[in-house]
């Protein structure tokens, strides 16, 4: 309790800290930034803490955190001596707001700490892989951080939330393994306040007399639709577990591990891990074998999995950027270069908000800085009467001077940084089966969808669409089809081509067959995409309720990426679309789910027919909706009773205390080497497969070792060069006979400790390193475990 309240208390000062930022920042907005606080604090003291860490100016050390938190709140005081007037009133007039906005953040944490301590292990998955960077960033004295899994050079990964973590641990001075829990609990947090400070102000804006209570609902729903509801999947599972269904309809659905219905003892499932298929939808099987593999997460399942990812840590910060974005858009000033002069300050805080996303998670920035990008122009055009070329001119270069500035300023981490991306390629042979994605998607498809047709069938009624303006709005649509298609043709044409990017061949006739089928298979997302666009030109031309037109955006840009992944996959390691589905089909996620939030409100209460079959249409379409919610919330309660075993054992946010239990040997000789350890020394320990318990040490201490997890290295750096040769090294210190060998590899790689545990004795032999005295010290020992020291070290 203590470690929640302290880490609670920490985020509150860095929100107050950069209030009056806020409140200059988001000006435009009915909370006028407040909602914001937190994540804008803790981004901003985190970015100078990395900087000044990356310059060697000042260490990354708990008394640097301070220093920084007392610059930004020096900061803030000059700016209140120009706004304490208008931040009073503002306090004065929206407590209310406060009030509700501050109960969403405290509830959602508290609730997110409740259900990590009934399931805390920092143990399967990928949760060592985050625990070693979070480990590493913290023993690192300057930045960038030592790489534990690979002694000898930096993390080559986005590791921008790692550092925002260590930021908080540091002041509160929490060991890692508790502070790992309260990171999914804090991030859990500011999700929902930021869905529902972005829904609450779309809602306000709309019509700025509605009343406060309503976009306060709108709000939450918002905070639901992000953070906890699911796909369809899970009424699928409650049905497998009730033994419903023959085997051809499971044979129909075809997702891999639903096949022999069972009957459940509880109201839930209890199939072993039933809750992990709900992010395996989309595939093609064939024998039972998978040829279109993907991942499909969603935001909820990432909290409850654990595992401390940058698409999850990312979460609030996108969730800012739209608020930017939407903030920019209802200003009353033109945008330009003569804003940007006006106003330095904003365009600063926008390009380190902006450019934070590619160090949080690179795969964010380009959509979110092109969204901004979109925003710009929107607002040029419907603030001046230059026509739409002109503005997305000055967008452009505004725009794109924003994106370069973003770059810039997290340039030393794009120095440091490797990627196993290659390029882009078409997609072949497979597809999303529609019933796949309305499996996924249902919920958000069933509100977007009306949003759109009743925005788009208004736009028809008020003017039917002339042959010009149809072919305008059509036009565009097919591009990427077409572009899709004359990457096929290329490579048809010149075997040089498809030889040069590793891919098949085609034939002219197949691409010709694979051409058409793909139209046929587009074609409803075509139609809805060319009707939210008919919308979105009717509404700009009308200079409608800038609201309206964020939120068609935010549809349009959400739907288009699904289409996108249907076409195009970026080239990576995998050799398949998995992480490509993965990472956007997240991204649209955020998107639609914020935008349903916004069109719930709008159909609800916009939506008003006279006639007696209107209304009953009306009707029926809100059964629909209720009976699609419940079908989408029936995921959370079942995984959550599932993952924490129905909140039974003892409740702990310490997530190495399973070791303590099950292996206490080695629990007592981490604590050891975490207590008498300084710096970064490189300790040895058994390398072997990922997704394993080898480099356990390194992840559990942050002391680099020869070599972790191989196969995630290469991942991260695209490459074997790097870590060539070190599993023999590894193998041969430990069972090499010959000591003045020995002696050479720990001096090759500077090691300083070398671990002997049961991992260690079980792949290399009981009498390891046993005659190696002349070289080796016991430093510690206990019944399970030795660690030896290099004599001279």
């Amino acid at each position: 309790m203590g470690t929640m309240l302290a880490w609670w208390l920490a985020i509150e000062v860095m929100g107050l800290a950069a209030l009056p930022i806020c409140f200059r920042l988001f000006a435009n907005l009915p909370d006028k930034g407040y909602l914001w606080s937190k994540a804008l604090g803790l981004l901003l003291i985190s970015y100078l803490f990395w900087l000044v860490g990356w310059g060697h100016l000042l260490p990354n050390a708990r008394s640097t955190v301070l220093v920084l938190l007392l610059l930004l709140g020096l900061v803030s005081i000059l700016l209140l001596r120009r706004t304490h007037h208008q931040l009073k009133a503002f306090v004065a007039q929206n407590w209310r707001l406060i009030l509700v906005g501050e109960m969403v953040f405290l509830l959602s944490f508290v609730l997110w700490a409740v259900i990590r301590a009934y399931n805390p292990e920092i143990d399967g998955t990928e949760k060592p892989m985050d625990f070693a960077f979070l480990n590493g960033v913290l023993r690192s004295r300057y930045f960038p951080p030592v790489d534990p899994w690979l002694s000898g050079s930096f993390i080559s990964y986005y590791y921008f939330g790692h550092i925002m973590v260590a930021v908080i641990t540091k002041i509160t001075a929490v060991s890692p393994s508790v502070a790992y829990n309260l990171a999914l609990a804090l991030f859990f947090a500011l999700t929902a306040q930021g869905a529902f400070g972005l829904v609450y102000n779309l809602v306000m804006a709309h019509q700025k007399a509605l009343s406060w209570k309503r976009a306060t609902v709108f709000g939450l729903a918002g905070v639901l639709m992000l953070t906890l509801v699911a796909n369809f999947e899970g009424v699928l599972e409650l049905l497998h577990a009730h033994s419903f269904g023959s085997a051809g309809f499971w044979q129909a659905v075809s997702i891999k591990g639903l096949a022999q219905p069972y009957h459940s003892l509880e109201w839930y499932p209890t199939d072993h891990w039933w809750w992990w298929r709900s992010t395996r939808i989309i595939d093609t099987l064939a024998n039972g074998r998978s040829l279109d593999y993907t991942i499909t997460e969603f935001p909820f399942f990432s909290f409850l999995l654990g595992d401390l990812h940058p698409h999850l840590m990312a979460l609030p910060f996108v969730l800012m950027a739209l608020a930017l974005s939407l903030n920019f858009l209802k200003s009353p000033e033109p945008l330009g270069w003569r804003w940007v002069k006006r106003h330095p300050l904003h365009i600063l805080l926008v390009v380190l908000v902006l450019g934070g996303l590619g160090f949080l998670n690179s795969w964010d920035f380009p959509t979110y800085g092109l969204i901004f990008v979109a925003i710009i122009a929107v607002q040029r055009y419907l603030a001046h009467n230059h026509g739409v070329l002109p503005a997305i001119k000055a967008a452009g270069a505004m725009g794109g001077a924003t994106i370069l500035g973003g770059l810039i300023l997290y340039l030393p981490f794009y120095l440091h940084l490797q990627t196993q991306a290659s390029g882009i390629l078409p997609l072949r042979g497979v597809s999303t089966r529609p019933i796949h994605y309305l499996l996924f998607w249902g919920l958000f498809l069933f509100i977007s969808f009306s949003f759109i047709l009743a925005k788009g069938v208004r736009a028809l009624r008020e003017r039917p669409i002339s042959l010009k303006e149809g072919l305008k709005i059509t036009l565009p649509l097919f591009f990427p089809l077409a572009l899709w298609g004359m990457v096929e043709l290329s490579l048809s044409l010149s075997p040089a081509l498809a030889q040069e990017v590793a891919i098949a061949q085609p034939s002219l006739s197949d691409v010709l067959i694979s051409l058409v089928r793909q139209l046929w298979h587009l074609l409803p997302m075509l139609a809805i995409l060319g009707l939210g666009l008919l919308a979105f030109v009717r509404n700009l031309s009308a200079k409608a309720d800038r609201t309206v037109i964020f939120v068609l955006i935010l549809t349009w840009v959400g739907l288009f990426l699904t289409m996108i992944l249907e076409l195009f996959y970026i080239k990576d390691l995998f050799g398949n679309r998995m992480n490509t589905v993965f990472k956007v089909y997240y991204q649209s996620w955020v998107l639609l789910a914020i935008a349903s939030a916004f069109g719930l409100y709008f159909l609800s209460y916009r939506w008003q027919p006279v006639s007696k079959v209107g209304r009953a249409f009306k009707g029926g379409w809100l059964l629909a909706f209720s009976l699609i919610l419940v079908a989408s919330i029936l995921y959370a309660p079942a995984a959550i009773l599932s993952k924490t075993n129905a909140f039974g054992g003892k409740a702990t946010l310490d997530g190495l205390a399973f070791l303590k239990s099950s292996n206490p040997s080695e629990y007592e000789a981490i604590q050891w080497l975490s207590k008498n350890t300084k710096g970064t020394p490189v300790i040895v320990e058994a390398t072997g497969p990922e997704y394993s318990q080898y480099g356990r040490i390194s992840a559990r201490t942050g002391l680099p070792t020869i070599l972790g997890w191989a196969g995630h290295e290469l991942q991260w750096r695209g490459s074997s060069h790097p870590f060539q040769g070190r599993e023999e090294d590894v193998a041969r210190i430990y069972q090499s006979p010959n000591q003045e060998e020995v002696r050479a590899i720990l001096q090759k790689y500077q090691v300083s400790y070398v671990y002997v545990g049961s991992l260690e004795r079980a792949k290399y032999g009981e009498q390891a390193l046993a005659n190696f005295q002349d070289i080796l010290k016991v430093a510690y020992t206990n019944p399970g475990v030795t660690i030896f020291q290099v004599k001279g070290d």
